[in-house]
């Protein structure tokens, strides 16, 4: 079997809107988001973890560094695990209404099929991005695996373990609007199980943004 922890990234300048900026990939932690991630690493360091994986977003590396102090282990960068990709128009631009009227049109693609927002990921994109990272992390030696990420990401990754090739565009709107993610909360998904009439070759969840961690 293999145990795979799925942890959002601590909180960024990005969740709290604190710069006037639309930063991206480039959003940093913020205090919170540093103690958050101090928390979740005094947890990692007490899990059975072989390697750390993380996004390519600042927000995430950080998050990650903090584990790895922890836990001793080294960091791996994959933008498999990176964010609901945005348009490249987007960053550093001011928010305000004109972006956000942009960036709800492009959020919109996430629950349509065959539309897309600029170079932004629709729902074909990140859901392929998404069975890749599964793919990944299948053929991975590792037994355990811990995977800093984000949010959005975190539930197309659970969409495609839950529903496989049925996974849709409604699905994942209902994921996004049902599913509530605390940042550094763990989502934990294990290929192959424990009881045998379920498939040993399949994904399965076992938890869901577990942050009890955060008190």
């Amino acid at each position: 079997m293999k145990t795979v922890y799925l942890v959002r990234h601590g909180e960024s300048t990005e969740n709290d809107r604190s710069s006037p900026i639309y930063q991206g990939e480039r959003a940093l932690l913020t205090k919170l988001g540093e103690s958050q991630a101090r928390l979740i690493a005094e947890r990692a360091a007490r899990l059975p973890i072989d390697v750390i994986v993380t996004s390519p977003y600042r927000r995430a590396i950080q998050t990650a560094d903090v584990v790895s102090e922890s836990t001793g282990l080294a960091v791996e960068v994959s933008p498999l695990f990176g964010e609901h990709r945005t348009p490249t128009s987007f960053n550093g631009r001011e928010w305000g209404d004109a972006l956000l009227a942009s960036f709800r049109a492009w959020r919109r693609t996430a629950y349509m099929i065959g539309e897309q927002y600029e170079d932004g990921e629709n729902f074909e994109i990140i859901r392929d991005r998404a069975v890749d990272a599964l793919q990944f992390l299948r053929e991975r030696p590792e037994e355990n695996i811990f995977v800093v990420t984000h949010g959005f990401f975190c539930r197309v990754v659970v969409g495609l373990v839950l529903l496989q090739d049925g996974f849709l565009p409604d699905d994942l709107d209902k994921l996004e609007h049902t599913l509530i993610t605390r940042n550094t909360g763990i989502t934990v998904i294990r290929l192959g199980a424990d009881d045998p009439s379920k498939s040993a070759d399949e994904w399965h969840m076992l938890t869901w943004n577990d942050h009890a961690h955060l008190g």
